[in-house]
């Protein structure tokens, strides 16, 4: 009973000195990647211009900058033997070219979706002038058939796999658009639509649980938001940029949307097929001992936190 009532406050002191210890690693990790970011944020703005003309250069410079500190600092720490939580593990080379991968197959994924659906029925009714009813067919018809959709490639993922329930339908996306976007008979038009619902329309219903199934436990919480957040980043620039393009630029909806599409279909079948080789993605897991020494957080090296 005495042994008890003595380590009651030996516990509380731990859970102190962690949360304390918490705090100023957090505190000292926004310090360092601000006084990361900003000098890059200057220099993408500064570069940028010389590159490319753009009216978004500013946010191409916030984006460039945000990606490099998000990568970039990790690894610095981890150089330089600096402790640091858990989730920035995933920018380490153990999980490194994971990352980068879902990166890439997440935004794309996003383009694939917002390409399809954001403006297609600004584009029958601007372009086409079809009435309201008829802009409603082949949209509610289509998420219907998403529904069968998902059931299907869950159906493919849970027989052959996760990556070709993805890699499949992202192709045959590609040689889908041109049906409902280079044609302005009704019947091809809402068939295409309908059919693409199928593919192209439903790739993004595997989207949590194949984050989930990419990264260990330890950092899958932080791994999954970050890779879905920064894809939905880039989906949100397809509506202004294919607006920017039919509006302002004359190009009129359909052939921004198939540029748009079609590009980010083949790259997210690419991204799927590249990370063959990633463990995280042939069912990997780890165990907190299996991080680099970097990647665990420095207060568990306290002669209190055992």
């Amino acid at each position: 009973m005495s042994s008890i009532k003595f380590l009651r406050p030996t516990a509380g002191r731990v859970g102190g000195s962690r949360f304390s210890a918490n705090a100023l690693s957090v505190a000292c990790w926004i310090v360092a990647a601000a006084a990361l970011f900003a000098p890059l944020f200057f220099a993408c703005q500064w570069a940028l211009p010389y590159l490319i003309q753009s009216h978004l250069n500013t946010l191409l410079a916030a984006v460039v900058a945000g990606y490099v500190t998000l990568f970039l600092l990790p690894n610095l720490a981890h150089m330089f033997g600096v402790g640091m939580p858990y989730a920035f593990s995933i920018f380490l080379p153990g999980l490194l070219w994971n990352t980068l991968t879902a990166c890439v197959w997440m935004s794309a994924a996003f383009c694939v979706y917002y390409s399809i659906w954001a403006l297609f029925s600004t584009y029958l009714q601007k372009e086409l002038s079809w009435t309201p009813q008829m802009v409603a067919t082949p949209l509610f018809w289509a998420n219907i058939v998403v529904f069968l959709g998902n059931s299907l490639w869950g159906i493919v993922a849970d027989k052959w796999g996760r990556r070709w329930a993805i890699i499949v339908p992202s192709i045959v996306a590609i040689f889908i658009t041109p049906l409902y976007l280079w044609n302005s008979i009704p019947l091809w038009l809402i068939g295409g639509f309908i059919v693409q619902g199928v593919f192209g329309g439903s790739i993004y219903g595997q989207n949590p649980s194949y984050l989930s199934e990419r990264y260990p436990t330890e950092v899958r919480y932080a791994a999954s938001g970050f890779v879905y957040h920064q894809g939905a980043i880039f989906g949100g620039l397809i509506a202004p940029a294919v607006t920017y393009l039919a509006v302002d630029q004359k190009m009129g909806f359909a052939l921004p949307m198939w540029r748009r599409e079609c590009p980010s279909a083949a790259r997210q079948g690419s991204a799927e097929q590249s990370v063959r080789s990633c463990g995280a993605s042939a069912g990997y897991r780890a165990s907190p001992a299996s991080f680099p020494a970097a990647a665990r957080p420095w207060w568990r090296w306290s002669p209190h936190a055992r």
